[in-house]
């Protein structure tokens, strides 16, 4: 695995994001720390200097793991499950944007938020039915472009559908998208799953993007999570792939995202990784 930071152009202290501001700065601080990978929460590509943010990639030689479209649900109200067919259809519109902006570094979009609530639309069956539909849209559109979909495990007191690994695997088997996978969070789980290892096992061969972070959702190494441990059940479902520090800026973002990094860069990426495969 190689560890990704997360980076947004608009934050605040109560975000789980590392560094948020300036993009392209942000993207220098991240490689400085040692970070190979960054994760962009971002509204829109178009409200951003696109050029620059490549540049920035390119020249860092920083890989793009992950597009977080979150804030288009948080801002605009863009959500999959709306009743108000603009909105539904601004946020099938938005991902595909991200995938024609971004398409060429092949990154994951996370699909969090931006499915929306159910309790948001008339009942419950016509939300999920809406969810579905725009997931099989947006997976084919981004299938050309070599772009996965990551479906995300959420808490109950954040979202109200798909809380555990379980349940997101049941939709991505009932779609059939190959492009379409899972989500996994150390700091959700840590919520709801009765067994992480339980958890991650369920979700073999299907992973396709991981956020860490500790159980009080501070960054990892400085709770009460068992990271070494989530490294061995990570390596048993197959999974090699980006890491993402998706954590409160405390006690602030770069002290979060050096700390984060020091305790993890040796357990997943260094000597002691081997012990876990």
């Amino acid at each position: 695995m190689r560890l990704s930071a997360t980076i947004s152009e608009a934050g605040s202290a109560f975000a789980p994001i590392l560094l948020s501001g300036d993009v392209v700065e942000g993207i220098a601080i991240a490689s400085d720390i040692g970070y190979s990978a960054v994760e962009l929460h971002l509204r829109d590509p178009g409200a951003i200097d696109l050029k620059g943010v490549k540049r920035a990639l390119l020249d860092r030689q920083v890989a793009l793991s992950t597009i977080g479209p979150g804030r288009a649900y948080v801002e605009e109200g863009f959500a999959f499950a709306a009743d108000e067919p603009s909105l539904r259809i601004g946020a099938v519109d938005r991902i595909k944007s991200f995938v024609d902006a971004f398409g060429e570094f092949a990154p994951s979009i996370v699909i969090g938020l931006i499915k929306g609530r159910l309790a948001e639309a008339c009942d419950r069956q016509t939300a999920i039915a809406r969810i579905d539909e725009a997931l099989v849209d947006c997976c084919e559109y981004a299938a050309g472009a070599g772009v996965t979909l990551c479906l995300e495990v959420a808490n109950r007191y954040e979202q109200d559908y798909l809380h555990t690994v379980r349940e997101v695997v049941s939709v991505i088997e009932r779609l059939g998208m190959t492009n379409l996978k899972v989500l996994t969070d150390t700091f959700h789980m840590n919520i709801e799953e009765e067994s992480l290892e339980r958890a991650f096992a369920a979700a073999t061969g299907r992973i396709g993007h991981v956020h860490f972070a500790d159980n009080h959702r501070r960054y990892p190494g400085s709770g009460m999570i068992d990271f070494r441990a989530i490294a061995g059940y990570l390596a048993g479902a197959g999974y090699s792939g980006y890491a993402a520090i998706e954590c409160l800026p405390l006690p602030d973002g770069i002290t979060a995202a050096t700390q984060a990094y020091a305790f993890l860069e040796p357990i997943i990426g260094g000597d002691d990784a081997g012990l876990h495969r």
